[in-house]
């Protein structure tokens, strides 16, 4: 019946034919097609979906502010609690500065296994340093290495200042985020400015999503090479700090990857930041950044760390 249709009507009229029938199918699959992406955004969003009261009903009563950043890596979701509010970075900071040495590393300018000196007499005998623990001696030698496995992994402030020393101090920490184009972040004094003072601990800041995009741009692997991509990984996730933390409101088949900071508190029990922010992976291969800070808690030491592992626990929830 076709072909003879074909035949009886002419070329004009088949191709009037053809125009119509191709149009008609050309709309079904663009509909088709539609149904299929609204069906798609739809389970990312239910997938994704964060909601912000729960985490909200736990700061009810608390003496404490709260900063909140997270978002799915990979995708555009994103989700923050009081974005505008400056936080004080505390042993965070070890993070972004690893991250440049090791960029150092890569340009050549500093090595791995290159052997700094070390004069215990010339370090802070009051403050936390397992490194000063592990070497009793007054002079001895560790690597860049080494000292990144301090800073990083054990957050000891000494080898932290050491590595201030060879790459330029807060102030060159502080370029480096304007070359990422990072801003709302503040880095002004190393780890002995930070234990003058109490009040000096609110001089380094940063709003939450800031840290957010340096994770997401370090999970994106787009800050180092291969080698010092794997090695900086490596020394977050084998860190034992924060274990009460994120660490503690996540499945035991997350894997988290983390820095932590911590202040002093003064004589009214105030303390001034208790802070951890990382990359978790999922055991399904998506993974979400996230960066909780807590400012100005009035709250115990053991009950700041603990909301923190609540919240962490809301946002690991969402996502199942």
């Amino acid at each position: 019946m076709t072909e003879i249709f074909f035949i009886r009507c002419g070329a004009p009229v088949l191709l009037k034919f053809c125009f119509v029938f191709i149009r008609r199918i050309a709309t079904s699959l663009m509909a088709i097609s539609t149904l299929l992406l609204l069906s798609m955004t739809w389970q990312v969003s239910a997938k994704t979906e964060l909601p912000l009261a729960p985490v909200q009903a736990l700061l009810t009563e608390k003496r404490l502010v709260v900063g909140l950043a997270v978002s799915e890596l990979g995708t555009n979701a994103r989700w923050q609690l009081n974005p505008q509010q400056q936080f004080p970075l505390m042993s965070v900071f070890k993070f972004p500065q690893a991250l440049l040495v090791l960029k150092q590393v890569d340009a050549g300018k500093l090595r791995l296994d290159q052997p700094v000196s070390i004069d215990r007499r010339q370090l802070m005998l009051k403050t936390w340093s397992p490194m000063l623990k592990d070497h009793a001696e007054q002079k001895f030698s560790l690597t860049i290495k080494e000292l990144l496995r301090y800073s990083v992994s054990l957050s000891d402030n000494n080898a932290c200042d050491i590595l201030f020393d060879l790459i330029g101090g807060p102030a060159a920490l502080q370029q480096y985020f304007v070359e990422l184009g990072i801003t709302d972040v503040q880095i002004r004094i190393n780890e002995f400015g930070l234990n003058q003072k109490f009040s000096a601990q609110y001089e380094n800041w940063i709003k939450p999503a800031a840290a957010l995009e340096l994770l997401e741009k370090f999970y994106a692997a787009e800050l180092l090479s291969s080698h010092s991509q794997q090695l900086l990984w490596d020394l977050m996730l084998e860190t034992p700090t924060g274990q009460k933390r994120l660490k503690a409101g996540l499945g035991s088949d997350a894997l988290l990857i983390h820095k932590t900071g911590t202040s002093s508190q003064d004589t009214d029990g105030l303390l001034a930041g208790i802070n951890d922010i990382g990359i978790v992976q999922l055991p399904d291969g998506r993974a979400y950044a996230i960066a909780v800070f807590v400012k100005d808690s009035y709250e115990s030491f053991d009950e700041t760390e603990q909301l923190i592992a609540e919240i962490s626990r809301k946002v690991y929830e969402a996502f199942q």
